[in-house]
Formats: C-alpha cells, sequence, structure tokens
C-alpha cells in the first residue's frame, strides 16, 4: 500500500543559540528530503536579542527553503512550553515532531522514514513513534514523532505545566498506559545534550534551576494516574452499508466517525467493526446503529446501546414492520438514543429511548469569510422517502421557488438521485439562476459549497435527526438558515417557518436585512452543538453503562440513566455578544489597544510584509500589546478568538498624519535624510509633519510636509519615526531602531532603512540664492573632532596656492577662528562674513567648485549644482553619495574607523585605532595635495 505523503511539521524552539541555531537548520534541511509537505515552525522569545537580528533574519529570508518556514515571535516562556507555543497557528497538519538546537540529523530523506514508521502503526495518526537517539534509554520519549488525532487528545506535545523536565516521562507513561507509543531503533536525529557532551552553557545552566519543581510535578501527578478518566472500550457496529468515513454522501457513517474521533480524543479506546467480528465480553459499550443488527445483538446476547437513525418509522407507520423492529431493538437494548425529540414521544410504548442531539465538527466545518458580500442560496440534501426518489421530502420546490421569487441564484446539490426528483419536475429546473450538482459530494467539497453560498434551505418535511447534520454544519461556517424545525432547543441563527414558497422568502429577506447579526448568532449556536459537547453526554452515558452492566428493567436504574443524561456538564461557554475595537497605531513602535468588553481570551498576532509572525499571545480587553522594533515596518495586526479572526488592519497611512522627527543637529544629516522624508510622504500619501534643527533652509522647498520646532507636541498622528544613530546603553547598535548598522551603510540609508524605503541618493531641495557663478572656489577646513580634518600640514595650503595660480579667489566658509584647536588658516584667503547658512549657500552657488571634509558643508554643497570635492579618511568612501562628489581617500593605509568603531565626540583627538602613536590620523596625514590637484584639475 502506498504510504501517504503525509504534512510534517517540525516544531524548533530556540532561544540564544543563533549560532547552533544556523547549524541546526541547514543540516535540517540537508536530509528532510522533499520539502514540499513540511512545516519548519521556528518560534522565539521576544527578549531574544540574538534570534530576532537582522543577521538572522537575513539568514532565513535568504534560504532557497524559506518557503517551508514560518519564524514566530511570541512572549518569554519557559522551556516546556514553549515547545508547543504556536501550534495553532499552522492549521493543517498530520505528524509534529519537536526538534532542538543540539540536533544532528545524519541521513538523508529522514521525513520519508517518519512517514513510514507512522503510517505502519499508526495509519490513523493517533500515536507516538519513538526513534532512538543514540543517547537515552530506549523506552524513554524525550522527542516525540505524534500524530495529529493523538496530539488532538491533549492539544499539547508536552504538559505545559512542566518548566524543562520530566515532562517526557509523563508523555511516555500517559502514552504506554493509552497503548499509544511505539520505540523503535531506526535512526532519524542525534541528540547532543549536554548531559552527553559535557558542555552546559548558560542557558542549560538556568534551566537546570527547574529541576525540584518539575520531579515533585511529576510525582503528584504520577500518583493521580496523570488525572486520565477511566478509560472505557467502545466498538461502534459498522452498518456495512458504506465505507467509514464515508467518501461522500452517508450520514450514519459521518455520525459513526464522528463518534469515534471524539471518543478517543478523550482517552478512550473506539473500535469500527462488523457485527461477526465482535464477541460478548470484547467491549465495554457496544453501540449499533441499524434495527436489524441491533435484534442481532440480542439474539447472541451482547449487550448493546442503539441508535435510532430511521425517519421511515414514521413514514410508514406504527404498523409498520420497519417500526416494530426498531421498537423491539430499543426494547432490548440497555439504553437507546434518537437524535429527533418528536420521536421519544412517538415511541410511547417504551421509556428507554432518550433524545441525543447531532453535532457539527467545528474544527473542520469553519467560514473561509464570516461575511460574504453575494447573496447566494443553497440547498444540500439527499431528496426522496421510502425508495420514491421524487418525493420532495428535502422541499427543493419550496426552495426554488422561493429563489426565484427574489430572483437570487440558488444551488441544490447531493447524491445522483436527486435527478429523478428534477426530471419528474421539468419546470424547476427553466430556472436561469438554479446551479444543480448531483455529483455525491465529498467532505472537502460539502465545506466548500458552504463556504461559498450565504444562507441555507431547509424546508423538510421528516427527519431523524433534529438539527440534522447539514443545518449544523452550515451554521458552522457562518450560513444562516430558513427552514422547518420542530426541536425544543434554541437554533439561534435559523428562521424557523413552514413549507411555503411566501414564508420562505419572507425568512431569506428578513435574513438579508439583519445578515451580520444572524451570522453571528449561527456561530454561536454551533459552538453550542460541536461533536466535543455531544459526546462528552454520550460518554457520561457509556461510563453509566460501564457501572450498571446490565438492561434496566426499574425505576432506580432508570433514574441513573437519566441522571447521567440531564447532569452531563457541556463545555458551553456562556455567549455575551462580542465587542472588541483594537485601536492600532505606529507612534515609536506598533502599539495595539484592546478596547472592548470581549469577555473571552483573545490572540494578538503581528506579521510583517513578508508574511512572518513577530508577535502571538493571548491578549484580553483592556490591554496594551507594544512590539520593540521602531523602524518602519509594514505591519498587519490580527485579533483571532480561537480561528475565528475577529479584526485584522494593515498599515495605512494614507491621509493620516505621521509625525518624523530628526534626532540630529547635524546640517549633514539632515541633508541626507530629509529627501527620504519626502520620498516616504509621496509613497503613502500621508500628511507629513517633521522636526529639524534646520526648519528655515527647508520650508520653502517642502511645502507639502509641516514643519515644527524640536520639542513641539504634535496632536492626532497615525505614526511617528525618529532618524538619528542609535545606541544601546551598552554601547551597541539598537537594532530595534536600525535595520542595519549605521556605520556601515551609507548616511543616506540610515534614514531610508528607517522609513522603510529602499536606498535611493536624491539631492535635497535647496532655495538658489547665487545665480550667477563667480571665478571662485570655496573651501571648509573645520570641523567637530580631529579625526575629520585634512590632517597633511601644508596639504590645504599648496591647494589654495595652486587655485589662487589658476586666477581664482579663494572662500574660506568655515567659521572656527584661525588655529582654532591648533588647526591654523591657509594663507591668501577671503574668510566669509558671520551670517546665516542661506549666506553660505548663495557662496557655495556662486562658486566654481567647493573643497571639504566629511562635514555638513559638504553636504550642502552637493545638495547644489556646484561640483564637490571631499577629503576624508576616518569615513570609508561608502558613506557620501557617489553621485555628484569627488572623493579623496588613501585606503592603503588605516581608515574607516567611523564604520568600525562608535565615535566618541568628548575625544577630540579620537583615534580608536592608533591614537598616541606615530600612525594617529594616517588616514589623512597621507593624503598629499597632488592627490588633491589631480581631481580638481578638470574643474578649474
Amino acid at each position: 500500500m502506498e504510504i501517504p505523503n503525509y504534512k510534517i511539521l517540525f516544531k524548533f524552539t530556540t532561544k540564544n543559540r543563533p549560532e547552533k541555531f544556523k547549524q541546526v537548520f541547514n543540516n535540517f534541511f540537508e536530509n528532510v528530503g522533499n520539502t514540499e509537505n513540511i512545516v519548519l515552525l521556528v518560534s522565539v522569545d521576544s527578549d531574544d536579542e540574538k534570534m530576532l537580528s537582522e543577521d538572522i533574519q537575513q539568514f532565513i529570508s535568504s534560504h532557497p527553503n524559506s518557503t517551508s518556514v514560518r519564524f514566530v515571535v511570541g512572549n518569554p516562556m519557559k522551556k516546556v512550553p514553549a515547545h508547543s507555543r504556536d501550534v495553532e497557528l499552522i492549521h493543517e497538519w498530520d505528524i509534529i515532531m519537536v526538534i532542538a538546537d543540539d540536533f544532528v540529523f545524519p541521513n538523508a530523506n529522514f521525513s520519508d522514514v517518519i512517514r513510514r514508521k507512522m503510517f505502519e502503526h499508526f495509519p490513523d495518526l493517533d500515536g507516538i513513534i519513538n526513534f532512538w537517539d543514540g543517547a537515552r534509554p530506549d523506552d524513554l520519549c524525550t522527542h516525540p514523532v505524534m500524530g495529529k488525532k493523538y496530539y488532538d487528545r491533549f492539544n499539547y506535545v508536552y504538559n505545559p505545566e512542566y518548566y524543562s523536565f520530566y515532562c517526557d516521562n509523563e508523555l511516555t507513561d500517559v502514552a504506554t498506559n493509552l497503548g499509544k507509543i511505539v520505540n523503535t531503533r531506526d535512526v532519524v536525529y542525534f541528540h547532543n545534550h549536554f548531559s552527553i557532551t559535557g558542555n552546559p552553557d548558560e542557558l542549560d545552566l538556568i534551566n537546570d534551576k527547574d529541576w525540584q519543581h518539575d520531579e515533585e510535578l511529576y510525582k503528584i501527578r504520577k500518583l493521580k494516574n496523570f488525572f486520565l478518566k477511566n478509560q472505557i472500550r467502545v466498538c461502534q457496529i459498522n452498518p456495512g452499508i458504506l465505507p467509514i468515513p464515508p467518501n461522500g454522501w452517508g450520514a450514519v457513517e459521518k455520525i459513526i466517525w464522528e463518534y469515534k474521533q471524539e471518543i478517543e480524543k478523550q482517552g478512550h479506546i473506539c473500535d469500527i467493526k462488523y457485527l461477526n467480528e465482535v464477541q460478548k465480553g470484547d467491549y465495554d459499550v457496544v453501540h449499533v446503529h441499524m434495527g436489524n443488527l441491533a435484534l442481532e445483538l440480542a439474539n447472541r446476547g451482547i449487550p448493546y446501546i442503539f441508535s435510532l437513525h430511521d425517519h421511515h418509522v414514521v413514514h410508514f407507520g406504527k404498523d409498520s414492520n420497519v417500526f416494530k423492529h426498531n421498537l423491539e431493538a430499543i426494547k432490548k437494548s440497555v439504553i437507546s438514543f434518537t437524535h429527533a425529540e418528536y420521536l421519544v414521544d412517538y415511541f410511547d410504548d417504551t421509556d428507554k429511548l432518550f433524545y441525543l442531539s447531532h453535532g457539527v465538527n467545528n474544527q473542520y466545518f469553519q467560514p473561509s469569510e464570516k461575511y460574504r458580500k453575494e447573496i447566494k442560496l443553497l440547498c444540500l440534501a439527499n431528496n426522496g422517502i421510502g425508495g420514491n426518489s421524487t418525493h420532495d421530502r428535502k422541499g427543493f420546490r419550496f426552495a426554488i421557488e422561493a429563489a426565484q421569487k427574489l430572483n437570487l441564484p440558488i444551488t441544490v446539490a447531493g447524491p445522483d438521485n436527486n435527478m429523478n426528483f428534477f426530471n419528474a419536475n421539468p419546470d424547476l429546473m427553466e430556472y436561469s439562476k438554479l446551479t444543480i450538482l448531483n455529483d455525491n459530494p465529498n467532505e472537502e467539497s460539502v465545506r466548500n459549497l458552504y463556504q461559498t453560498h450565504t444562507i441555507f434551505l431547509h424546508p423538510s418535511n421528516l427527519e431523524a435527526g433534529h438539527p440534522n447534520l447539514t443545518l449544523l454544519e452550515s451554521m458552522a461556517c457562518g450560513l444562516p438558515v430558513v427552514g422547518t424545525y420542530s426541536g425544543s432547543l434554541e437554533l439561534d441563527g435559523m428562521f424557523v417557518t413552514q413549507r411555503d414558497s411566501n414564508l420562505i422568502a419572507k425568512g431569506i429577506q428578513t435574513i438579508i436585512l439583519d445578515y451580520r447579526n444572524f451570522v453571528d448568532k449561527s456561530l454561536k449556536t454551533a459552538e453550542k452543538f460541536s461533536w466535543g459537547n455531544i459526546v462528552n453526554k454520550m460518554l457520561q452515558i457509556y461510563d453509566s453503562v460501564t457501572l450498571i452492566n446490565k438492561e434496566y428493567d426499574s425505576q432506580e436504574t432508570k433514574r441513573l440513566y437519566v441522571d447521567s443524561i440531564n447532569n452531563t456538564k457541556q463545555n458551553i461557554i456562556p455567549y455575551k455578544e462580542r465587542s472588541v475595537s483594537p485601536h492600532l497605531h505606529f507612534v515609536n513602535q506598533p502599539q495595539l489597544y484592546l478596547n472592548g468588553d470581549y469577555d473571552k481570551e483573545l490572540r494578538v498576532e503581528f506579521y510583517d510584509e513578508n508574511n512572518v509572525c513577530h508577535y502571538g499571545a493571548p491578549s484580553k480587553c483592556g490591554m496594551w500589546i507594544a512590539l520593540n522594533r521602531r523602524y518602519f515596518t509594514k505591519w498587519r495586526a490580527r485579533v483571532l478568538d480561537g480561528y475565528d479572526l475577529l479584526w485584522e488592519e494593515q498599515f495605512n497611512a494614507s491621509e493620516k498624519r505621521v509625525f518624523v522627527t530628526f534626532d540630529s543637529k547635524s546640517l549633514g544629516d539632515t541633508l541626507a535624510w530629509i529627501p527620504q522624508v519626502e520620498r516616504f510622504r509621496q509613497k503613502h500619501n500621508c500628511e507629513l509633519v517633521c522636526s529639524t534643527f534646520h526648519n528655515e533652509l527647508l520650508k520653502s522647498q517642502y511645502p507639502n510636509i509641516t514643519f515644527v520646532d524640536p520639542g513641539s507636541v504634535v496632536d492626532n498622528i497615525y505614526a511617528l519615526y525618529s532618524l538619528g544613530i542609535f545606541y544601546n546603553s551598552d554601547g551597541s547598535v539598537d537594532y530595534n531602531k536600525h535595520k542595519n548598522n549605521p556605520r556601515e551603510i551609507p548616511l543616506i540609508q540610515v534614514a531610508s532603512d528607517i522609513l522603510g524605503l529602499e536606498f535611493e541618493e536624491v539631492k535635497p531641495n535647496l532655495p538658489l540664492y547665487g545665480i550667477e557663478k563667480k571665478k571662485q572656489v570655496s573651501i571648509a577646513i573645520h570641523s567637530t573632532a580631529q579625526a575629520k580634518y585634512w590632517n597633511n600640514p601644508t596639504g590645504w595650503q599648496e591647494v589654495v596656492d595652486y587655485v589662487k595660480l589658476k586666477g581664482y579667489e579663494v572662500v574660506l566658509l568655515s567659521r572656527e577662528h584661525d588655529g582654532y584647536m591648533g588647526n591654523f588658516n591657509p594663507q591668501g584667503i577671503v574668510q566669509h562674513p558671520e551670517g546665516p547658512t542661506e549666506d553660505i549657500l548663495q557662496t557655495i552657488q556662486e562658486s566654481e567648485l567647493f573643497i571639504g571634509l566629511s562635514s555638513g558643508l559638504s553636504w550642502l554643497a552637493w545638495g547644489t549644482d556646484t561640483p564637490t570635492v571631499i577629503i576624508s579618511g576616518f569615513t570609508d568612501d561608502s558613506l557620501e553619495p557617489k553621485i555628484g562628489i569627488d572623493r579623496i581617500i588613501n585606503k592603503s593605509v588605516c581608515h574607516g574607523c567611523w564604520g568600525r568603531h562608535r565615535f566618541n565626540p568628548g575625544d577630540w583627538y579620537w583615534c580608536p585605532d592608533y591614537k598616541d602613536t606615530p600612525r594617529q590620523f594616517e588616514c589623512t596625514k597621507t593624503i598629499t595635495s597632488e592627490m588633491v590637484i589631480d581631481v580638481i584639475k578638470k574643474y578649474l
């Protein structure tokens, strides 16, 4: 038999071990095999700076298998609960395996080994494969390979009450107790745990402190048998008509399958067998679903519980054999269930028949879109009765005529025998908006029908299950219902009516006018009827059966059964009208306030533009959630109730106020960054407010930006971003504010990174003061630290002499006095008079050439059309713009310390590599005047 291509979820939890993570990550993808049905879920704590670094993000995103990776950031937690964290984000998988950052995967295509072993031992995915890890005892399962069905029994891999230890002991004990674990010597991985290597790191030592807590917890839980329920052995009798689960239509078979799923999820054994395979005493409970099979069990002396599913008992009446056989089956049972309330009174000759509702699989039947824009009606049924497939038991005519009255599209779907009804009623097929699907839809097709329609129509006149399966499934998918119903249970979200086309049309109109309210009520109703709740009640009856172990024939025994039915605690959360109004803004950082009175725990998630989840954690109304990252990210925030998406919003600053502040007073920083602010405004169509220390120079040139003074209070803002170069208290780069190391990238990119823009050199818009050129060259020789100077003692004088020989006047723009900090002005220059920056700008615009240092005046010159030459060694030539600047640097000596060290503005003689040595400032001492003159010749 072909091995299914099970989808495997590999849960990778790691903390503060980026290099180990990379090693295991690469090894994993080298040997896992085909990644088509693989998901690697990487869970990281929000305080793990090492794993949240740009280096790790780049490592993952650039990996050829990055599409198979889900990277999720969540609240910090202990080791064991972290192993099950975020699993709920991956909605469809078959097998889960927990891996760690001390794993080695020695063999190629190990995912195929996992699939083969699971299929060999647990084809229903209800079990654990314990692969030996090369170190621990064979019978201790430390890193399980777990099937989805087993996982659903507890909804975790390890019991999250443990911190770091003994969780594997409990897992092994429980799985062994349930008979759901198989040990194998096949090798999938080796576990290089520190207990083997003898090299614990800091995290190992921290976790080691949890030993006493976990040991005591394990002892207590083991004494209580881990609080497992008394296991009941159940056999559901196969009717022998259709496969289970059915691959198409088959209501009884579907119910038996759902019973099995839920019974096993709650820790009991449930087999599905044919009658001849069952012997007396094999099971605690034998549950049969056909009257003739029940009577055969009675003949063989096997006690049974009987479920009545046959609506023909009403159609043919009490004098019919079908009624009499079913009545006999009820009377000879230990106890019997009917799934339609009216049948309890109909079988008035017995007191063994009790009502047990049908249920719905809420995990499978869910809306793909909660509120649908287009109104599309749906009938989904197997029409006919008692061998007459033209009989309109399901009310197709009433539904189609109602749709026709409202001119609405309607789909009628079901098994192929429905065409017998339509062939007998050809007038109905004349309606142009009728779609007939008679392809015997399977479970997936049925769900798709629910998810692509808007209102479910159910005008049936006879059911053996009320509410029936399709009614509950449609409501679970968010479809309000118009139909018949005579039960006592409340079905909010259903418009109950009669089999009348006009009344059904009225019901449809009523729902359309209050559509969202009906959808909400439908979903709430489906929650109450989950198979979990229904089977929980049934298990209470099963438990009583195992205690009493006989047919009841007295009032005392009957009372025990009745008490079990009436006193069953249902897992229904009291419903309160959902009211949550999240408020999202991006002032300094993404912040979400959960406003409202929603009384259930919610889940909040934040995704970036690459759909990487950076935050996912439970929260409640009245709480704030804020992320640490402060540079622009196109965040998408979501609020969920379980899998139900209540709210979602993505960053959208269009026509909203955004405030950008300049943390730096530097003229050069301001001129480098202001064009990026304008690019941001244009890209996001926002109302942009900006504070700089040079507003007067910029206001007239950026009329669409509102400039305010630093420290100003700006109201009603949607987002705020600060431009600057930011460090942590220990001197390291603050990567919550920077996407890249600001010392290693162009100065312009510092702003484009923070504002989420692609790097692009854009000159600042500057006012035009100097219209005509003069025969002059302007220079700026002074700066704010000696490392920024041209430290060749004769350099400036030799350049000035050359320029003057060419007939040019040389204007010195620097405001510092001659001899400032030991730096003397060259002879033969004209000192620019004191004045505002605008006067200096005019002089530069009137000059044929500007020569300066890596300083603000050079950035000012670059913003004009005047050719600009920069002499610098302490910055690399990548810092300044490439276009419009000639950069002079000597790369044969020490240079670029700005990019390798944090600048100390308090140390005038800062030279981090060679201070107080002969090589101090060699980066510019070795730049000769000839090197400069060779460049400026082309401009003079």
